[in-house]
């Protein structure tokens, strides 16, 4: 096959790599300064950094990936990988999530930001008797 780049980032003490085409490679080293790649040699100039927007900007951090979208305003996918070397997640465009998980499998997960449900809070049960208080009354009569 063709030669591929490894290539990782450090956050929080801990350490994500993914291989990636050489020409992936080199955009990722020029849009983040923390991203270290093997192999960069191999890319050209041929490359559509556009079309990897949520690798490159959020790579394996969660927060980042749940806050970046696409060039076409999708909601990029954070995405997990049982591998040989554990579970490594890292951010996806929905398009290239969808093919690898035509590929790995179902050792592949994804969640969008978008899929998630927001916490609702129920003030029935003992915070009933605060319901004023939570609700800013402050008149007796009220």
């Amino acid at each position: 096959g063709s030669p591929c780049s490894y290539c990782s980032v450090s956050s929080n003490g801990q350490t994500g790599g993914l291989c990636v085409d050489p020409q992936v490679a080199t955009q990722m080293m020029q849009q983040n300064d923390s991203v270290n790649c093997t192999n960069t040699e191999l890319g050209n100039t041929g490359f559509d950094k556009e079309e990897f927007k949520c690798e490159i900007e959020a790579m394996n951090d969660a927060e980042k990936c749940a806050a970046t979208t696409t060039v076409g305003e999708e909601s990029c996918e954070f995405c997990s990988i049982d591998g040989p070397f554990g579970t490594q997640s890292f951010c996806f465009s929905p398009d290239h999530a969808d093919k690898l998980k035509g590929v790995v499998g179902d050792k592949f997960s994804c969640v969008s930001h978008e899929e998630t449900e927001p916490i609702l809070e129920d003030v029935e049960g003992p915070f009933d008797v605060l319901k004023c208080t939570f609700e800013g009354k402050t008149n007796e009569d009220a």
